[in-house]
């Protein structure tokens, strides 16, 4: 169990001091697919196709402040 990801959830995006983290369940994602995962989010927030929108609504599942 995690704080961070609710219940019945593997992921949940949450933002942390203005940048988006994505949290994954541990054991859901293989060390392989995390290093992966990075290395796509990294050039898709660096080539400007991945823009964070600013937004007030919590997505389903967003765990409260």
């Amino acid at each position: 169990m995690s704080d961070l990801v609710p219940t019945g959830r593997s992921m949940v995006e949450v933002e942390v001091a203005g940048e988006t983290v994505i949290c994954v369940r541990p054991g859901e994602m293989s060390d392989q697919l995390v290093r992966e995962w990075n290395q796509h989010l990294a050039h898709a927030t660096r080539s400007g196709r991945w823009i964070r929108p600013d937004t007030d609504d919590a997505p389903p599942g967003h765990p409260q402040d």
